[in-house]
């Protein structure tokens, strides 16, 4: 009977993950948002207290998006020296802690403020480092097994992709202002040239008459533009 049980846990525990996996690749939400719903959703897969989304801020990871417990402390910060986040930040590695009030690797004070007692952390990791970490934690001790440090890894996954995904429409957004930018720059000079400059299309047709070309053919751009 317990084994029967067992494997209905892990079946419906499965099928509660492919339906995450599935939400979260079909919603198509801004970084912060997104973060939410991941830590919103590890939460309850996980049955923790709390779960968060920490980046690392110089000697610190620093509290960004909240879930349960941990959504009253956003901006929290903790010392990379001293805690578990750091040490999973410094090895890019999942740490796992089944009883903060022997495990000397976490930073007991705030896991006491925070009331802390068993947690998973992992890396977001960006090429080779890791600039911050997903976390989940429970205010009882051994309260995760291997199946949630899997769920985590997964949710840090999505949110890894997610972060790829921003960094890349920010690099094709600021490759785009440049060009604007330069183009501007190209008319404003062109406008204000002495000399007459005309442009045509592959068409055949202007797309470029400046003042230089109005006074030395009297037509004006609005008369001579898509001509």
């Amino acid at each position: 009977m317990v084994a029967a049980a067992r494997r209905i846990e892990r079946l419906d525990r499965l099928e509660r993950i492919i339906q995450t996996q599935a939400l979260l690749v079909q919603a198509d939400l801004a970084l912060n948002p997104f973060m939410q719903l991941v830590i919103d959703k590890l939460r309850e897969l996980t049955q923790a207290h709390g779960a968060s989304v920490d980046f690392v801020d110089g000697g610190h990871t620093v509290v960004r998006r909240g879930s349960g417990a941990l959504a009253a402390h956003l901006g929290l910060r903790i010392p990379n020296a001293s805690s578990l986040s750091g040490l999973c930040v410094r090895t890019a590695a999942v740490q796992r802690c089944d009883d903060a009030e022997t495990d000397a690797r976490v930073d007991r004070a705030t896991c006491r403020v925070l009331g802390v007692r068993s947690m998973i952390i992992a890396p977001l990791r960006q090429a080779a480092a890791a600039v911050g970490v997903l976390k989940v934690f429970s205010a009882q001790p051994h309260a995760f097994d291997d199946g949630d440090v899997q769920m985590l890894q997964l949710m840090a996954s999505a949110i890894v992709a997610a972060l790829a995904k921003k960094a890349a429409l920010d690099a094709r957004n600021e490759a785009e202002a440049r060009l604007r930018t330069s183009e501007e720059r190209m008319r404003a000079l062109l406008e204000h040239a002495h000399d007459a400059v005309i442009a045509i299309d592959e068409r055949g047709c202007v797309s470029q008459w400046n003042r230089a070309a109005e006074r030395l053919f009297g037509w004006s751009p609005i008369e001579t533009l898509g001509q």
